[in-house]
């Protein structure tokens, strides 16, 4: 199985990696695609490139971008400006927001729909079946990143929907949803299209018992959100469009359904999301059973797949090694991403924050013995998953690293591990950088340099290496010969 997934594209992307991933004959593809329709690559809101007009013209520009002459013509021209080479976190589109009735938001959805479409068509062409899911978003408890009044909006209309909010707001406070939801819907009557009014009509009525308001009013807010990193209504129902007309091979799967209906009033929230749009181990496991059927009878003509009967999650938890240490890492992970704009600007970060404190404590109140059986137990049932090696190399090397800071000599517990990973995955840098990290505590110096040096091998450019190549020569001329 192969995670052909990256940060920060969309499907202008996914079109010519699809053509690529289909020349090596994959049996069955699944694509989950369109949260980063706006703020991808030629999306109205991004940062990451140009704006071209049209969906030709799109194409044209990655298929320069394929050759060496483009790639330098790219760098020349974006010598000088402002343009980031790489992904740097959300808060660099905080001044490149989107309004829903953009006129650019037509493109956006058209270019969607046609990319969908010949991404489908490429694997088909290749004899690969495609199943097409849905994409899910966070609705519950998780408010618009950012919101635009309508034009034209005096600012008399202005402090009359300020001073109806702020009623609403303290009325909410005080834990009287029905009068907040009066207050509220006094500002809607002044400026309907604000993202975070929407949300807060929305959690209102959630409060009063009235599921069916709170759901339609969290999807607008959503729907209307400025800073548009979630896929909204519209994405979800092109790409279940463009799934059914794409014709044998293809099948749906209505991921985002799904989703909902594991949540609590059907609407997700911080059980399956970490933040807009990241699963957590349950989301994604939500996910994976309502994928499995239809995966497995995808596969059935080609590989004789039998049962698609999922495994409960104590064996799936087995399995993957799914430890408190990996809750741990992962919600420290998230809270630095949530104390950064966009983020920090929501009406419920404090709330966000809470929720994710709380999962992170939880995962360091697990003993490391109990961590280290679980790797154990599941590397004796898989001894050939590199990513159980991973995980257990990061486990020991953070342990001893801990253990060092106590006065305890420094094991170097994690290199076996870091080896075995590098012996399945050998151009993996971070795996290089952290057996050279490893190695350069034992005072292993030749051994750290080996490591950055092949890094240097298949990635001449790389900073990191270079940096901690540097670092090496220098601790070594300091040594008493």
């Amino acid at each position: 199985m192969v995670n052909a997934g990256l940060v920060a594209i969309n499907s202008h992307a996914l079109v010519p990696m699809a053509r690529d991933l289909a020349r090596h004959a994959p049996a069955v593809v699944v694509v989950y695609a369109g949260n980063n329709e706006v703020v991808g690559p030629f999306g109205p809101g991004t940062v990451l490139t140009g704006r071209p007009p049209g969906l030709g013209l799109v194409r044209l520009s990655l298929a320069i971008g394929t050759t060496r002459v483009g790639q330098l013509l790219g760098r020349l021209g974006r010598r000088g400006k402002d343009v980031p080479t790489e992904w740097q976190g959300m808060e660099l589109f905080l001044d490149h927001q989107v309004r829903a009735d953009d006129p650019a938001m037509d493109l956006v959805y058209r270019g969607f729909a046609r990319n969908l479409a010949d991404v489908l068509a490429a694997f088909r062409e290749a004899g690969a079946r495609v199943v097409v899911s849905t994409v899910g978003t966070r609705l519950r408890e998780f408010a618009p990143f950012a919101s635009a009044h309508r034009p034209g909006l005096d600012a008399a209309a202005l402090a009359r929907f300020q001073g109806a909010v702020a009623r609403g707001d303290a009325a909410e406070r005080a834990q009287r949803p029905v009068e907040a939801l009066a207050a509220y819907r006094e500002a809607e009557a002044i400026d309907p299209g604000h993202a975070e009014l929407q949300y807060r009509i929305g959690r209102a009525a959630l409060a009063t018992g009235d599921e069916a308001t709170a759901r339609e009013r969290l999807a607008r807010a959503r729907d209307l959100d400025t800073l548009r990193f979630r896929a909204d209504g519209r994405l979800v129902q092109l790409t279940t469009d463009v799934a059914r007309a794409a014709g044998p091979g293809v099948e749906l799967v209505d991921g985002a359904a799904a989703l909902a209906a594991s949540s609590p009033h059907g609407l997700p929230g911080p059980e399956l999301f970490w933040e807009h749009a990241h699963l957590t181990p349950r989301g994604n496991e939500v996910l994976a059973r309502a994928l499995l059927p239809v995966v497995v009878r995808a596969l059935s003509p080609s590989l004789g797949a039998g049962d698609a009967s999922p495994p409960d999650h104590e064996r799936v938890a087995r399995r993957l090694a799914l430890t408190g240490y990996n809750q741990y890492l992962t919600a420290k992970e998230v809270l630095r991403r949530l104390d950064h704009p966009p983020f920090t600007g929501q009406l419920d970060h404090a709330l966000q924050i809470e929720q994710v404190s709380r999962a992170r404590d939880e995962g360091a109140n697990e003993p490391f013995e109990e961590t280290e059986a679980r790797y154990q137990a599941a590397l004796a049932i898989a001894p050939e998953d590199p990513w159980l090696h991973w995980n257990h190399a990061i486990l020991l090397d953070n342990r001893d690293v801990f253990l060092a800071r106590r006065g305890e000599p420094d094991r170097g517990r994690a290199v076996p591990e870091y080896l075995r990973f590098l012996r399945w995955l050998p151009r993996s840098r971070e795996g290089r950088l952290r057996l050279a990290e490893a190695y350069a505590r034992l005072g292993r110096l030749d051994l750290a340099e080996a490591q950055c040096r092949e890094l240097l091998r298949f990635r001449p450019g790389d900073a990191q290496a270079r940096s901690t190549l540097a670092e090496l020569e220098a601790v070594g001329r300091r040594r008493p010969p």
